[in-house]
């Protein structure tokens, strides 16, 4: 396969790099932007306000830049999806377009998004994120570095995952998953540390002790307590101190309960 396939529709009015790959029944609206080195399988559809940047692949039956999924939304609206470089877009995934003028849902580099997974309105994934296969991420929600989503998990609007981590299979998340942390489950609750991707990440022994400690004392006050203690030793913090903080602070939804609190007495 080289070049655009004759049995696609390209708009004449869509900017596609010379060097663009798209394969059969394909469909690019107007409007569309396509940068270098990319492959677009077939029967892919990518609307109007998607901006694709270099070296991604999109596999069959992916769907980009379709209307939000919002009963209140306007199509008069022009809004749209952003995408990076280095992304791979597996089969039958949709992302839509933001729901407010201007605004795009975005995507940044070297994400995986698994076949027939879902990133809603508003998102924003950063990089290097993996989302398995059929897991979806709802209206406005943002998922930070190096996050693992698995397969079959459901992550409520405007929820947030941090930095490195880690959400199972089947999980239904309804609040805040901080960074570094793992959680699981229908009543997702803090499981303790990520310790496979953090050492992955090549974090060492003493950075990932730090911490723990610092969850530690999180989770042994209640949450209003905990940050104004934590709050008056602020300029001590190592970086990930710094991280986990500032994402406990700006949490809307709250994040991720003790596991103990669940437990039967």
């Amino acid at each position: 396969m080289k070049g655009i396939s004759k049995n696609s529709f390209v708009s004449p009015d869509s900017q596609i790099h010379p060097s663009v790959v798209i394969g059969p029944f394909s469909l690019i609206e107007a409007g569309v932007e396509i940068s270098q080195g990319c492959l677009i399988m077939n029967n892919v559809t990518i609307k109007k306000g998607t901006k694709i940047g270099e070296n991604n692949v999109i596999h069959s039956n992916a769907v980009i830049g379709d209307l939000p999924q919002d009963l209140t939304f306007d199509k008069k609206i022009s809004s749209g999806v952003s995408i990076g470089n280095h992304n791979t877009i597996r089969e039958s995934v949709t992302i839509h377009r933001a729901t407010k003028a201007g605004a795009a849902t975005e995507l940044g580099d070297n994400n995986y998004l698994m076949a027939c997974s879902h990133l809603a309105h508003d998102c924003k994934v950063h990089n290097h994120v993996v989302i398995a296969n059929n897991s979806l991420i709802a209206g406005h929600g943002e998922i930070f570095d190096y996050a693992f989503i698995s397969g079959n998990s459901a992550v409520h609007q405007h929820a947030r995952i941090g930095k490195l981590a880690m959400i199972g299979g089947l999980t239904r998340l309804n609040v805040d998953a901080p960074p570094f942390s793992l959680t699981y489950g229908f009543y997702p609750t803090f499981e303790g540390l990520n310790l496979v991707g953090l050492k992955r990440a090549g974090m060492s022994g003493d950075r990932i002790k730090k911490i723990k400690m610092f969850y530690q004392s999180y989770y042994s006050h209640i949450p209003r307590k905990a940050k104004e203690m934590l709050g008056e030793r602020r300029g001590e913090f190592s970086e990930e101190e710094e991280m986990i903080y500032d994402f406990i602070v700006k949490s809307k939804r709250g994040v991720l309960k003790p596991k103990k609190i669940f437990q039967k007495k």
